[in-house]
């Protein structure tokens, strides 16, 4: 399949997500800081790349992740984003 139609495909796929989710298609109307809420979704999509670098990196043997940050600490990060999300995923609803 070409790029484009999977780009496409991926696209369309998202919005019937959201249509499910929250039960309706986009709003023209919406009074939502879209802005706002993109930046936020692209800080979150940075978080998850670069947590997918660091399992890259260490399954490949380029990294240890006591190179990076202790267990414990780990532990904690990962507990308070997992938190996080799931806390706007509640209010989007």
């Amino acid at each position: 399949m070409e790029a484009n139609k999977m780009i496409r495909t991926l696209i369309k796929q998202r919005l019937e997500e959201g249509n499910v989710t929250f039960g309706k298609e986009m709003n023209t109307k919406d009074s939502r800081d879209f802005l706002e809420e993109s930046l936020e979704e692209l800080l979150d999509a940075c978080i998850y790349l670069s947590l997918k670098l660091i399992q890259t990196k260490i399954s490949h043997g380029k990294l240890r992740m006591d190179e990076i940050i202790n267990p414990k600490q780990m532990k904690s990060a990962l507990l308070k984003a997992y938190k996080k999300m799931e806390n706007e995923n509640a209010k989007s609803k």
